[in-house]
Parts: C-alpha cells; structure tokens; sequence
C-alpha cells in the first residue's frame, strides 16, 4: 500500500518530499540549509535528525562524510526512505527524545526544521547535545514566529530567537546565529546556467540591495558547539518568480479568513473597532469629567467599553490574526505600499 510521504493535513505538507515539490520556493528553502551545511560533513561522523524522507542524508553522505545516520520518528517513512538512499546510509525509526546512540557519537548534527514539531523542544536538544563529540557541531534551524507567512497544523511551537539560544546555552559555550531569508533576485546568465535546474552549481557575483535586520528573517539558524563551529559560506538558492503568484494567492486565503474571523466576532473591520473603543473612551472621560452623565448611563457605557474590547481581543488574539499580519506586511512590500 502506497503511503502520502509528504503527509499533508489541510493542504499543508508535513514534509519536503524533492519529487512532489520540485523547483517551488520549498524546495529552495529545505535544500539549501543542506547544500549550506555540506561542507562542514567532509570526513564526520554526521547525524540527520529528523531525516524525513532522507534526501538530506543522501547530499551528506554524497560530500564525503565518514558516515551518515538518519532518523526519523515516523517509521512508515523510514522504511520507504530506505529505497531512495544509497546502501552505505543508516536509516533508524527513533524519537529524537531518547535517542539510541552513545554519547558524543557524532561530529556533526544536522536538525534542520524538527523541533518545532515537538511539544517541547528541551529535551530534543538535550539529546542532541549528549550524543554531539566534544568538538563536534549542531546545526539546527526552527521558523520565526515573527516572520512566517502561514500557519502550519503540524507545528506546536516555533521557537523565537530568544527561546532558541536559551534552549542551545546551558549545552554550548559557543552559538553562532544565521538567518534565512527570501528575497527576489535578478540574474544574468549565458545559456546553460539559465537553463539548469536540479540545484545546478553557478559561479556568479552576488550583491545585495535591501537590508534586513535580525529577527525579520523567516527561519532562524544556529551553530552550536562546545568549541568554537565553522561557519560554512554563505548559500543563495534561486527559484522561480512563479512562486511570488503563489505567495499573493496565500496572502488573499488568510485574508479571507481574517475577514470570516472579524464576522464571527461580530465586530465589523479592525479600524471599525478601534474607533468604537476610542468613541466610547472620550465618552466616558468626558463623564468622568463633567459629570453630565448618570450613574446609570456611565455603567451601561462601561459595559458597552466592556465589550468592545473583548471583541478587539478576540479578533486580534486570534491565531489567524497573528498568521496574517507578516503576510500582509509582506504583500504590502511587494506591492510597494
């Protein structure tokens, strides 16, 4: 029986699965925090925790590592991978909470997007840090909160920048941070690189026009080690201008749903409700003031503040709320608002 190895729920991938999502900014995003970290897998013992479908394995074991171990919890998934990697690959169903290794087994461990599937993400990295060589380096990566552009069902808390490094600092005495970013670039190629796919190495010049500061990044990156980690040179991975379309389309779903949430809570747009609550505030300080109201009048207005507020909160407390703003924030400067 065939098995959905991108294990989608609600049109949302658990995830990255090459074939299923060649050439979409996806693929963009999850091969290039390997093609980044490759060079560091040169003559290591390598571990790829939360290896899903092990295609990161497989671009590990191709750059020279001693050996390579792939985990996954999922073991229906592991046993399919198992097909997809070459012979030398060790691939184990495990729960990266109580991993069966010794410790200090590995040189470099690799958990790109894993810990936010997790309840609680402690006691992976305690697990992480305990089967890590003395000299070895943890690479690991988590979505930014701030910055995601779209809820995802399989996440149960992604981690902020702080949460990260508080969470790496009592096993590491050394955490570089990196950021993930996508930007829209504008190339010139001669005919073959503008033809190649299939993460196709270009030599080319990159330069940068716009700034982004820490924390605006969509994934956040870090390097642990007990010893200082080698940082691997930087990594840009071009995909299509397609995506962009896609991007708008998302942005115009969460907006629907913003809308049907605003209706639910019976309130009308957002700025509707702000100018409710600032109405019914004046009122009431100019009561409070003057008193020209009367006791009764100043607690039925009370009750109305009352409940503005709490149609305000529900609205903006609100999970589709938080979802959407990054990406109306995002498709305002696509749209060069």
């Amino acid at each position: 029986m065939s098995i959905d190895l991108t294990g989608t729920v609600d049109g949302h991938p658990e995830r990255f699965v090459p074939e299923a999502m060649s050439g979409q900014l996806v693929e963009a995003e999850h091969m290039g925090r390997y093609w980044w970290v490759r060079e560091l897998a040169s003559g290591r013992r390598v571990l790829d925790a939360g290896c899903g479908v092990a295609y990161g394995s497989q671009l590990l074991f191709d750059s020279g590592a001693h050996s390579v171990t792939g985990v996954d919890i999922a073991g229906d998934i592991v046993e399919a991978a198992r097909s997809r990697v070459s012979p030398g690959i060790a691939l184990e169903q495990a729960d990266l909470r109580a991993l069966p290794f010794a410790d200090g087994g590995f040189d470099l461990i690799v958990c790109f997007e894993v810990i936010e599937h997790v309840p609680d993400p402690g006691p992976v990295v305690d697990e992480l840090a305990r089967c890590l060589a003395p000299g070895g380096v943890l690479a690991i990566s988590t979505p930014n909160p701030g910055a995601m552009l779209a809820y995802n069902p399989h996440h149960h808390h992604e981690l902020t920048e702080a949460e990260l490094l508080a969470a790496l600092d009592p096993h590491f005495a050394h955490v570089r941070m990196m950021r993930q970013q996508h930007w829209l670039a504008v190339s010139i190629f001669g005919d073959e690189d503008h033809a190649a796919a299939g993460g196709h190495r270009i030599e080319a010049e990159l330069r940068k026009v716009t700034p982004s500061s820490p924390g605006e990044e969509v994934l956040t990156l870090a390097l642990a080690g007990r010893v200082p980690p080698p940082v691997p040179r930087p990594v840009t991975v071009l995909s299509s201008v397609v995506d962009i379309k896609g991007l708008f389309d998302h942005i115009q779903h969460q907006e629907e749903q913003l809308a049907e949430a605003r209706r639910a809570a019976k309130g009308g747009g957002d700025g509707e409700l702000a100018e409710r609550v600032a109405r019914l505030e004046a009122i009431l300080a100019g009561a409070g003031a003057t008193g020209g109201e009367s006791d009764g009048r100043v607690a039925a207005l009370e009750a109305e503040l009352a409940q503005a507020r709490e149609v305000v909160a529900s609205v903006t407390g609100s999970r589709t709320w938080r979802y959407a703003a990054p990406l109306r924030k995002a498709a305002g400067r696509i749209r060069g608002r």
